[in-house]
């Protein structure tokens, strides 16, 4: 397997390991009553954190890699569209982990938290930077 093949699967496969654990945590968040809701945001919180931090952090590594491995891919308008909702979508889960914290401390409910409607705001995004990966809009 060439360089570039192998940062495309380590790339291909952290957003998947981590568009899909942050929005399963935000979706199960839907789950979470008052009785549970400490204990259900923190499971949510360290799931987050153990599944979804890791899967972003393969996700940068590997596109950064093939970003290094052909510079010429910054000369592509798609890319910098593809580079805004990346960075979008990495605070939005941030922001998913950090009110789930909040919730876990008794700062905030998790209806206060807004974590379901983030996570839907970055499934749809990540749909959005499938579509100009492969689409390649401009092109």
């Amino acid at each position: 397997m060439n360089t570039l093949g192998l940062l495309k699967a380590l790339h291909l496969f952290g957003a998947i390991v981590w568009i899909g654990g942050i929005v399963t945590v935000a979706m199960a968040a839907l789950a979470l009553t008052s009785a549970s809701t400490k204990d259900g945001a923190l499971a949510l919180r360290g799931t987050a954190k153990r599944l979804a931090t890791p899967g972003m952090i393969l996700a940068w590594l590997g596109g950064l890699g093939m970003i290094a491995h052909h510079f010429a891919y910054m000369k592509m308008g798609w890319l910098h569209g593809k580079l805004l909702l990346v960075f979008v979508i990495s605070g939005l889960s941030g922001a998913i982990t950090a009110k789930l914290g909040k919730v876990e401390q008794g700062k905030i409910t998790i209806e206060e938290s807004k974590v379901r409607t983030l996570g839907l705001i970055v499934l749809i995004l990540g749909l959005l930077t499938v579509f100009t990966a492969v689409l390649k809009p401009g092109v």
